[in-house]
């Protein structure tokens, strides 16, 4: 767990030595985003249109209250937007 720690505050140190550089600069600093998403199904079936329906298949979330990680990309996101 010491290495994990360890990792962990290299990481935000990182972090806020670009975000201080950048400001210095006079740039922008663009935090990084998630690269996972965690995906939980809250609706039914029942009076669903074909294309979500379908969504949910291509998800793996075949019953309620399942949930699937998903990487972040853009046709997860747009499946998503459905």
């Amino acid at each position: 767990t010491q290495e994990y720690e360890k990792e962990y505050t290299d990481h935000q140190k990182k972090l806020i030595d670009l975000r201080r550089e950048a400001k210095l600069g006079g740039n922008f600093f663009v935090e990084p985003e998630a690269k996972l998403l965690f995906v939980v199904r809250i609706v039914g079936i029942i009076k669903l249109s074909p294309k979500p329906r379908k969504v949910l298949q291509l998800l793996r979330l075949k019953q309620l209250h399942n949930g699937v990680f998903l990487k972040v990309n853009k046709p997860i996101l747009q499946m998503l937007k459905l």
